[in-house]
């Protein structure tokens, strides 16, 4: 129960995250299998397994009518079967078809329901291992489900496997069948007239936009004005006015500062004028009223420092005295720092475990204990209270 109260919590947490278009999940609403003569009966609806052979399928329905209204065929992005294989004797291919009539999960004995012997979905053998979970690709049909067509659920069917899979009154021996439905959000395009604030980043604009961080680029044609801020001109092109030209010696010789009109060299600049193209160290008391942009990996900048702090990234804790907050994490939390794992593990050949990969993930904070059931009555309140909605609460037991 523990382990399914803290799937609940991820789930709803996930679900925050991914806002607006969150995966809708939907519990199996009815589950039973054929028995070998080819019937179901209350016994096989109340089983806590559901038997898949050549002689035996099993039937699940979903009950689409629970969904929020925006969920619709316009918007479904992907809808997955998942199912709970909770042991086997014999693994082998198994199919996924629409089942073609009514039928209820508690009934007197009657004969099993008919499928479409199409395909909508398949489950090759390699697949099938106990104890492990399987996600059938079921788009299509759910889609044409929203689209109209009748929803009589879906069939399990082998040629050559025994599986038992789980049943929704089986919690104790495996998981019940779930569908999950993703949707999209679709979204008119933003006209530029509704650009009321902010910047756009340099990515978004068009390449035939020039800004003022290009580099190497070539105007052709005339230009007037006064030419302020123009440097590396060659004075044949200049039509009009007066050729500036660069000062070659020390410039300290200069008789007044009037009388230079050229560029300075870089090796004629004191020491104390720091360079925008090269690593800069400020140690004395410097006060910048404008926007300060020190994107040179080599600048550095040493002494003391007043303020909040706001945008400064990647100071280390051993730098920073002084602090008027609090640095510690929140009470029953303990932060998780960034880093890379290494995601699954070839030890016992799982095919959901390999191959492995390295996952990278900004640092968060986790609590220290399992979720208890009061605190997720208190998420489940906040939710509630604020707008949000379950396709299956659970319960508290």
């Amino acid at each position: 129960m523990k382990q399914l109260l803290t799937r609940l919590v991820f789930g709803l947490a996930l679900a925050l995250q991914l806002s607006p278009a969150p995966a809708a999940i939907l519990p199996v609403a009815g589950d039973t299998s054929s028995t070998i003569a080819g019937k179901i009966n209350s016994t096989t609806g109340k089983a806590t397994t559901l038997s898949v052979s050549s002689k035996q399928q099993a039937f699940l329905i979903f009950d689409l009518s629970t969904l929020p209204a925006s969920v619709n065929a316009s918007n479904i992005a992907s809808a997955r079967l998942n199912l709970y294989v909770s042991s086997l004797t014999t693994s082998g291919d198994m199919t996924v078809h629409l089942v073609t009539n009514e039928w209820q999960e508690i009934t007197v004995s009657v004969v099993a329901p008919g499928f479409s012997s199409s395909v909508v979905g398949a489950i090759p053998a390699v697949d099938v291992v106990a104890k492990s979970f399987i996600e059938v690709d079921v788009t299509a049909a759910v889609s044409n489900w929203f689209n109209g067509e009748s929803n009589f659920g879906f069939a399990i069917a082998t040629l050559s496997g025994n599986v038992r899979l789980g049943s929704k009154e089986g919690l104790g021996t495996g998981f019940p069948a779930l569908l999950e439905i993703e949707t999209m959000v679709i979204q008119s395009p933003l006209n530029a007239s509704q650009l009321t604030n902010g910047t756009l980043p340099l990515s978004s604009l068009p390449a035939a936009v020039v800004t003022n961080q290009e580099t190497g680029l070539t105007l052709g044609g005339s230009f007037g004005g006064n030419g302020s801020g123009l440097t590396a001109l060659n004075p044949a092109n200049l039509s009009a006015g007066t050729a500036a030209i660069n000062i070659s010696g020390n410039a300290a010789t200069a008789a007044t500062a009037s009388n230079l009109t050229g560029n300075i060299a870089d090796a004629q600049l004191s020491a104390n004028v720091p360079l925008l193209n090269a690593a800069n160290a400020f140690s004395h008391t410097n006060t910048f009223s404008g926007v300060l942009l020190a994107t040179n990996a080599g600048n550095a900048i040493s002494g003391s420092f007043a303020g909040n702090g706001a945008g400064l990234m990647n100071i280390p804790s051993t730098a920073v005295s002084g602090l008027s907050g609090t640095a510690t994490a929140p009470l029953g939390m303990a932060l998780i720092p960034a880093g890379a794992f290494t995601m699954g593990d070839s030890l016992d050949n799982e095919g959901d475990a390999i191959p492995t990969a390295s996952v990278t993930v900004s640092g968060f904070y986790m609590d220290v204990n399992l979720v208890a059931s009061n605190e997720w009555a208190a998420v489940y309140g906040y939710a509630t209270a604020n707008g949000y909605t379950f396709a299956h609460a659970g319960s508290a037991t």
